[in-house]
């Protein structure tokens, strides 16, 4: 199973296995204890995809989860490669997708398990990486997406031109524009696309910051880190952009 997960995807796939497969192409060694060695392997590849039951998979990567946003995708298929399971960083980490097209290759299935797919929505966390926006305060997005996936009322507001860009994943009259926004009254949870400063209205809101304010640094030699960082933190506040919205330092090449 694993050499035709190798032979579609080609030569930027390893196959490691407990023993060494006298055909179909090279075979990388397991060295001692599967689970240390799939530790290894986690922070070194992109993706996972375990030919073997769910139930070992989970215990040897349970010591070495992290973050949705740092953990690859992982996915296990059965030995026969009949069904192909996301197991782990489904959206961010891209292992849904993985899961179809290794299916596919395998002519296997593919098994989803993540509410927004089941319910045929769009995964907040995958638009947001999509159009490049950052998700603030991150904690916040899981429930603001379980907003969105039991039908509660959920409204996004955003800037031009994203306003725009956001409708065409959304769908059209999902999107107001941000002019419009009076404040949460009348809403569940909310999403506000703008680069700009404003208030927090609780745990059920997010912002999504366009990273696109680029900051110009002049300064004599001899000034700390902490003065340049203290004079940009009150520009930003003054000029009414949010600091994560910052994308870049542009500065004289001396």
């Amino acid at each position: 199973v694993a050499q035709r997960i190798k032979s579609g995807y080609g030569d930027w796939v390893d196959v490691y296995a407990p023993y060494l497969e006298p055909k179909g192409g090279p075979v990388r060694p397991v060295r001692g204890r599967l689970a240390a060695f799939l530790g290894e392997l986690f922070t070194s590849y992109q993706a996972l995809i375990l030919v073997m039951a769910t139930g070992i998979a989970v215990r040897c990567l349970a010591p070495y989860l992290r973050d949705k946003r740092r953990d690859p995708a992982v996915l296990v298929v059965d030995e026969h490669g009949h069904h192909v399971i996301s197991l782990l960083s489904g959206h961010l980490g891209g292992a849904n997708e993985l899961a179809r097209q290794t299916a596919r290759l395998l002519g296997g299935e593919a098994v989803i398990t993540t509410a927004s797919d089941l319910a045929g929505l769009p995964a907040l966390d995958l638009v947001a990486r999509e159009l490049r926006l950052w998700p603030v305060p991150w904690r916040r997005l899981p429930r603001v997406a379980a907003r969105l996936v039991n039908g509660g009322r959920l409204g996004f507001w955003a800037e031009e031109p994203l306003r725009a860009t956001l409708e065409e994943r959304l769908g059209r009259g999902c999107v107001f524009p941000l002019e419009e926004f009076r404040g949460p009254e009348g809403w569940e949870a909310g999403v506000l696309v703008t680069d700009r400063c404003m208030p927090d209205y609780g745990t059920n809101w997010i912002f999504f910051r366009p990273r696109r304010v680029v900051a110009g640094i002049g300064c004599r030699r001899g000034v700390s880190t902490e003065v340049i960082l203290a004079a940009l933190g009150r520009t930003l506040k003054s000029a009414g952009f949010s600091r994560w919205s910052l994308r870049a330092l542009a500065t004289a090449d001396l």
